[in-house]
């Protein structure tokens, strides 16, 4: 009669991540390891490495929870939980243009507190995070028209059509240079545009 020893867990990594993700488990008596549980979600196909370590891919069921190994000779529990984290999506943006420090809402999924938001390669500043599906930040001073992309520790999601960065108008002259109420006054300068506000 053959005793099967009982699998441990001593550790896993990486500790959070979205589905899809390989996460090593480490420990000991993995032999004749059948599925890896992510919270309620089953990974039945499991890739044996030896005894003392697994690896895993997180399943499209996976929840936020222990691990568990299920072997032969029984059940492996993590002490630490695994948390599920989704790479973010960006699905739009407005307004789709506009100048340095213009101020862009960003919806879409798997946003963070701590997420980084890119116009083009360049990261934005001032980002404020209203929620999970929704994001704002300024254009920084060196952005060019480019995608938007909202990162996190798990990934990046960026929006399918590019962010117009207008150049900044400038006024280099006018004509008259005085006039009473109602004068029309030419001024001339780059980057005007129909929708320009002249003050």
């Amino acid at each position: 009669f053959t005793v099967v020893p009982q699998p441990s867990i001593s550790s896993f990594t990486p500790e959070f991540g979205p589905v899809g993700a390989l996460v090593q488990i480490t420990g000991a008596n993995f032999e004749g390891v059948s599925k890896v549980i992510f919270g309620t979600g089953e990974q039945t196909t499991v890739d044996y490495k030896n005894a003392n370590l697994v690896e895993a891919n997180v399943p499209a069921s996976a929840t936020t929870g222990k691990i568990k190994v299920v072997t032969p000779g029984g059940e492996a529990l993590s002490v630490k939980d695994f948390t599920v984290k989704a790479v973010p999506v960006v699905t739009s943006f407005d307004p789709g243009k506009g100048v340095v420090g213009t101020v862009v809402t960003i919806n879409g999924s798997g946003f963070e507190a701590s997420s980084v938001v890119k116009f083009g390669t360049v990261s934005a500043t001032e980002v404020t995070f209203v929620n999970a599906t929704k994001v704002t930040a300024k254009v920084p001073a060196t952005a060019t028209t480019g995608k938007i992309s909202v990162g996190n520790a798990t990934g990046a999601g960026q929006s399918s059509t590019d962010f117009e960065v207008l150049p900044a108008p400038t006024v280099d002259s006018f004509s008259p240079p005085k006039g009473i109420v109602g004068t029309l006054v030419t001024i001339n300068g780059t980057g005007f545009e129909a929708s320009s506000v002249v003050k």
